[in-house]
């Protein structure tokens, strides 16, 4: 196991203790570890685990945890923080969780969370408009001009 499979699998099982209660299914793995969790590489890996729910999750979420607020590019987005490495956005402008829970995938290294599709995360990204955002855009991009190349 390699240093990012073996930091992936640490975030992931601290999510499931702190979410014991809910249900996997209500959550979607977002952001960059997703994208490593898709099978692209990005240069400077995932140090931390988001989470994509609905807004009736996000609502009891809200009951345990404290809801703040980050800044991006279409204003400030709502999130919660369950730790320092882990937080939970809720439906966000242009994508509703039914819609993307329905395009993600299951992974065995994903321990019962499913997997955002990329072309959701590449919107997210987008979104959040953050120079380390625009970086893993265009890294994506390059591996798919290379998957891709005819």
């Amino acid at each position: 196991m390699n240093a990012q499979e073996t930091k992936t699998e640490e975030l992931i099982k601290k999510a499931s203790s702190i979410l014991g209660s809910f249900n996997s299914d209500e959550f979607v793995i977002f952001g960059s570890l997703a994208i490593i969790l898709n099978g692209l590489d990005l240069r400077d890996g995932a140090n931390d685990l988001d989470f994509f729910v609905s807004d009736d999750t996000f609502v009891k979420l809200e009951e345990t945890f404290e809801k703040k607020f980050k800044g991006t590019n279409d204003g400030d987005i709502p999130y919660i923080e369950l730790t320092e490495e882990i937080e939970v956005f809720k439906e966000f402008k242009g994508a509703n969780f039914k819609n993307i829970y329905n395009r993600s995938i299951s992974s065995k290294s994903s321990y019962g969370f499913r997997i955002a599709h990329i072309f959701d995360i590449i919107e997210w990204k987008k979104v959040q408009g953050r120079q380390k955002d625009t970086d893993h855009l265009k890294q994506i991009e390059k591996q798919f001009k290379r998957i891709f190349e005819f």
